[in-house]
């Protein structure tokens, strides 16, 4: 079992200085470690990770084009190796436009699944003149595919981020249900993004899926009580789940899925009691950290 080291509300500055005085040896740079911010982005999803050397890649944008670029700025984001827009729903996808707007953005990797919302086809307007220029490529994310990551600052081991979810066939799946979903190996721990899928997919995913097993769980679909069913839950075996949510009609996260988290022995960070979420990773060990 991963070793977990938590620093919940405790700057990241004092953090680190602690580490340091440790002793030489006992952690690795600041830049060597790989960071997952799950950002407090209200009802929506967005997901910053910096890789070790300091690369940075986004999944999904969040409902508010403002809070997300104020993220990105803080945390010192400068451009983007890709942008995974899992499915084109506003609260996944509004912040897109602006992102390409302001940041450079290497690659973009879609669902294929199309919308037909005024916010989607804005979406795709924005992304045709870096596209046909070659500063950004589109590519369809599909089962089975590695998304190519620059190289790791050592003593860091090896990023691999690989597509479980959709196959090709996404015009017969819901929205929801064609969401990229993509497990992330930093050495030992792993982390699985899964958008906003829903029973279907998952029951897809724990019949075909080689590996779903994952430390750490981004929730489905903000914590619905469509999504996260016990036997995807088994099956992943998390430590530690993250719910993405903000005040909402829908009554996210649901009960009965808080409840499943808890029996399975899953510490829950949901983003609307605890700001973003942060998790470090050297690799070996992982350690959290919350805003609140």
């Amino acid at each position: 079992m991963r070793r977990q080291l938590k620093a919940r509300a405790v700057p990241l500055l004092i953090v680190l200085t602690i580490l340091a005085g440790i002793g030489a040896g006992c952690a690795p740079p600041a830049d060597a470690e790989l960071a997952v911010h799950f950002l407090d982005v209200g009802q929506g999803d967005a997901i910053l990770i910096r890789l070790p050397g300091g690369h940075h890649l986004l999944i999904d944008t969040g409902p508010d084009p403002e809070r997300i670029l104020g993220h990105l700025r803080r945390h010192g984001v400068r451009a983007l190796e890709a942008m995974v827009l899992t499915h084109p729903h506003h609260d996944h996808i509004a912040g897109a436009e602006a992102v390409l707007a302001e940041f450079p953005v290497a690659v973009v990797y879609d669902s294929g699944r199309p919308h037909t919302t005024r916010t989607y086809e804005r979406l795709l307007e924005a992304l045709r003149r870096p596209v046909e220029e070659g500063r950004t490529r589109f590519i369809l994310a599909r089962a089975g595919m590695d998304l190519p990551l620059p190289p790791p600052l050592p003593p860091s081991p090896p990023v691999h981020l690989h597509v479980l979810h959709p196959t090709d066939r996404v015009e017969e799946l819901s929205i929801n249900d064609a969401s990229i979903v993509l497990r992330l190996a930093h050495g030992e721990v792993s982390f699985l993004f899964t958008g906003d899928i829903e029973r279907e997919a998952e029951e897809r995913l724990v019949r075909e899926a080689e590996v779903l097993s994952a430390d750490l769980l981004k929730v489905a679909h903000h914590g619905s009580r469509t999504s996260t069913t016990a036997r995807f839950l088994d099956r992943v075996g998390p430590l530690v789940a993250v719910i993405s949510s903000g005040p909402n009609p829908y009554g996210h996260p649901h009960r009965e899925v808080l409840e499943r988290l808890a029996a399975a022995g899953v510490e829950v960070y949901d983003t609307r009691e605890r700001g973003t979420v942060t998790v470090f990773s050297d690799g070996a060990r992982y350690r959290i950290r919350s805003e609140r």
